[in-house]
């Protein structure tokens, strides 16, 4: 039996090699442009990837459109075939944006900036509806400073995506009698962070634990500014 999987890929393949061709039209001549539905994955808010089609040039069904240019200034309502022609004219598609307004509203530009940004505005809601997550970073009273290196540089990736980091200093055996070595690894995890972090939780002793929480900060490093050099006399 034919692989029917197979088929449809190689069909959709074809549709968007024939919508990417170079619109070369020699003057007085109207060609056939193929009718094509094309496609491609846009990644949600939980990343998952969800397939989004939009119907270009002829494929359109609609015999009268509310043109837009791709910069969203509208041109007016106009019939396919003088949308046709305006996309022609500027070797650009005819895609349709919004196939229930009446007349349907479509956009000349061309198909691959069009999905670019798409993925790019698709991107910043993903950015903007972000929930962050609490991420937990271990030590000890003694930690060595190439695990203590390493552990900052996991906090500092946790805090520029966005979440929140619990730091928990654990003391083992007789370390609990020493509770200032503890406090003094967390001041060096506080000031190795100081740029891109702001304390939500102060260090708080639970039980043989000193955990603190350190929240995202915006704040940026300002540069003192040479002062300017006075005018030789």
């Amino acid at each position: 039996m034919p692989d029917i999987r197979a088929y449809k890929k190689a069909t959709f393949r074809f549709e968007l090699a024939i919508s990417a061709l170079p619109l070369a039209i020699p003057s007085g001549t109207i060609p056939f442009v193929p009718p094509c539905r094309v496609g491609f994955g846009v990644r949600g808010q939980r990343g998952r990837i969800s397939k989004v089609f939009f119907k270009i040039n002829q494929f359109i069904l609609a015999n009268e459109l509310r043109v837009l240019d791709q910069f969203g200034k509208q041109l007016g309502v106009m019939s396919k075939s003088e949308a046709l022609t305006k996309a022609r004219e500027l070797g650009v598609d005819v895609v349709e944006i919004a196939p229930k307004a009446v007349p349907p509203v479509a956009k000349l530009i061309d198909f691959a900036k069009f999905k670019y940004q798409i993925a790019q505005k698709a991107q910043e809601e993903k950015k903007k509806n972000k929930v962050s997550d609490i991420k937990e970073l271990h030590f000890t009273p003694v930690i060595a400073q190439g695990d203590f290196d390493s552990r900052m540089k996991k906090a500092r990736g946790f805090l520029e995506g966005g979440d929140k980091v619990r730091l928990v200093v654990k003391f083992k055996g007789r370390l609990i009698t020493r509770k200032e070595f503890g406090e003094k690894v967390m001041k060096r995890i506080f000031e190795a962070l100081d740029d891109i972090s702001t304390l939500e939780i102060q260090p708080k002793f639970l039980g043989k634990e000193l955990t603190a929480q350190l929240m995202p900060s915006k704040k940026k490093k300002i540069e003192s500014k040479p002062a300017p050099q006075e005018a030789q006399a």
